[in-house]
């Protein structure tokens, strides 16, 4: 799996629970927090102790859970460990409920003036129009 696309979808399943589980990942399973976003959170805790830039970015994250910069800060921290530890893809992608790891597998192609668009997550809609050319 990509470590990009990965990041992104684990960050993306955890953003809706960032703040409830900064409060506290432990009481915050079970009250309203799927395992499966507590399960990653503690993992992505681990991973990140004694990183003090990733660790940083994941309190920011927590502490400002609607800032879309944070939260990009948090994929690229998460990113960046998985490039420099690719046994970690598998351990990380495994902790994903499987509608979340089938959202990061996307292949795309183009040629000859065609257009192409590629969306992480779920519930996004894609329109490709094409300008000019012919086939």
């Amino acid at each position: 799996m990509d470590p990009i696309a990965l990041s992104a979808a684990a960050v993306a399943m955890l953003a809706p629970y960032l703040h409830k589980l900064g409060e506290s990942a432990a009481e915050a399973v079970g009250e309203g927090i799927p395992e499966a976003a507590g399960k990653v959170f503690r993992w992505m805790r681990e991973k990140f102790a004694g990183t003090p830039q990733a660790s940083a970015s994941l309190e920011l994250a927590m502490a400002e859970p609607d800032d879309a910069d944070n939260r990009k800060m948090l994929e690229i921290a998460l990113a960046k460990r998985l490039k420099t530890e690719p046994g970690l893809v598998d351990e990380l992608a495994a902790l994903l409920p499987p509608e979340v790891r089938q959202s990061v597998a996307q292949t795309a192609s183009a040629s000859g003036g065609s257009g192409i668009a590629q969306v992480a997550g779920r519930g996004n809609t894609v329109s490709v129009n094409r300008r000019g050319g012919s086939d």
